[in-house]
């Protein structure tokens, strides 16, 4: 499981934009940014605490990680 993904799923059935939940919630737009496309692994205590402060519980993380199916965590990444 991504913890990207289950940040980007909780984000977008919430309806925040990456600039308003940074903002909100207290991180850098660029950290979550990264977080959402996998550039940077989040560790479970920033998942756990994201998903708390939009409402969720951490075992609805499996099915957040499915809303956000057009993350790029699933792809192979691209090389310059």
């Amino acid at each position: 499981m991504k913890g990207g993904a289950v940040i980007r799923g909780a984000r977008l059935e919430r309806g925040y934009t990456q600039e308003s939940l940074s903002k909100q919630y207290g991180i850098a737009v660029n950290s979550l940014h990264n977080y959402e496309t996998c550039r940077t692994e989040p560790g479970f205590t920033t998942v756990y605490e994201i998903l708390e402060f939009l409402g969720y519980d951490i075992s609805e993380a499996q099915r957040l990680e499915q809303v956000s199916a057009a993350n790029d965590c699933g792809r192979a990444k691209r090389t310059a």
